[in-house]
């Protein structure tokens, strides 16, 4: 029987992931299936339970579960339990072990696309899993300073309290320094279908980024990126950290798996193609 591999969160039908782990199972002829799981936060415990009796190997994790998902794991690895939380689940007899591959492919974007934070005022918009990594990423990295813009202060607070740096919700917008930034933005805003949405930051604050690296890739660019461009900003969409993180489940899942340059490069152009039809 071929192994079972998927992704959980809710909703899922922005999610990439099927399609590109469907493709290189396809090119590896490893008779592998992949499928998305799109659960109730009601759910999560009993469906978590139900999909490792079923024997599935792995599972990739995503908004909104990478942290609620936590406590229904047997363990963590080091850096998951740094970041506080998981986008990566590897069976075992005990229960699911619980990994963040967001950090692994969040550092090679950057690294793709030419971009540094070291020395950087560094924001962070949003304040969950996504969020987290990028702190990780930015403070491993030497980041000058660090701030977190959350719509929830609290949310904020404790990515703080566990990286360092500054808190703000939006009601308080106008005491941020006046300096630029270097921006992440690791909300669900303007992620599909809701395309049209953006997060309530003036022109004027818009005009102080140097450059921003949204993580959602569909669409492909959002509306934020969009407006960033026009202003000559450079920015990086979420893309190449999709087809990191997703690269570096794989090793998790599979350590002898070996993936040729050539079989990357196909992926990835299809990846693209087909988010963009």
């Amino acid at each position: 029987m071929k192994d079972k591999y998927g992704i959980l969160g809710y909703p899922l039908g922005h999610s990439l992931s099927p399609y590109m782990h469907s493709r290189y199972n396809f090119y590896l002829n490893n008779g592998s299936g992949y499928d998305a799981y799109e659960i109730a936060s009601d759910d999560l415990e009993s469906s978590l339970k139900e999909l490792h009796t079923a024997g599935v190997k792995g599972l990739n994790v995503t908004i909104p579960y990478k942290q609620a998902v936590i406590p229904y794991l047997s363990s963590m690895d080091e850096s998951a339990a740094i970041v506080g939380a998981v986008n990566t689940l590897k069976y075992t007899a005990e229960g699911y072990i619980g990994y963040n591959t967001d950090v692994t492919g969040l550092r090679n974007c950057l690294i793709k696309n030419g971009l540094e934070p070291k020395g950087r005022n560094v924001l962070i918009l949003g304040a969950g899993g996504a969020a987290r990594a990028a702190a990780y990423v930015a403070v491993r990295s030497g980041c000058k300073s660090l701030y977190i813009l959350n719509r929830t202060l609290e949310k904020a607070e404790a990515v703080c309290r566990d990286f360092g740096g500054s808190s703000y919700d939006y009601s308080c917008l106008n005491t941020l320094p006046d300096t630029s930034f270097f921006v992440f933005q690791t909300t669900s805003v303007g992620m599909y279908p809701h395309i049209e949405d953006m997060l309530p930051l003036p022109d004027e604050m818009l005009n102080r980024f140097e450059a921003a690296v949204d993580l959602i890739y569909n669409p492909m660019p959002t509306r934020f990126l969009e407006k960033l461009s026009q202003r000559g900003i450079k920015t990086v969409t979420g893309f190449d950290m999709l087809i990191e993180q997703g690269l570096a489940s794989r090793s998790i899942w599979n350590p002898e798996e070996k993936i040729s340059d050539d079989i990357k490069r196909k992926v990835y152009d299809e990846c693209v193609r087909y988010s963009r039809s």
